[in-house]
């Protein structure tokens, strides 16, 4: 019961948040009708829902069958952020720099 509130919610959000889906049915709807556009509101519903599903199952298998591997997880996640923000960091400081020096151009002109 508890995968079946996780697929309904994931599958909530995924629906819910507007995306290149929102365009296909609005275009649909414009073009050939409701009839049609309802067929393909069905069909990713039913696309996204399905991907939902695998997507919990496989991490659900993943988990039980290697109890280490949210734990890799979370290293190799905190590794990603971490790098993230370095670069966010070092790009931050690049357009200050370049900034400061433009500034510094139109200031003596």
């Amino acid at each position: 019961m508890e995968l079946f509130i996780t697929v309904a919610l994931l599958h909530l959000f995924a629906v819910a948040s507007p995306g290149p889906d929102f365009f296909l049915i609005a275009r649909q709807s414009t073009l050939y009708g409701r009839d049609i556009s309802i067929w393909a509101s069905l069909g990713i519903s039913i696309g996204i829902l399905m991907h939902s599903f695998l997507s919990i199952v496989g991490i659900y298998v993943l988990l039980s069958l290697y109890p280490d591997f949210i734990f890799y997880m979370k290293i190799i996640a905190s590794l990603y952020i971490a790098s993230i923000g370095v670069r966010t960091l070092l790009v931050n400081s690049q357009i200050e720099i370049s900034t400061l020096s433009d500034q510094k151009k139109n200031h003596c002109n």
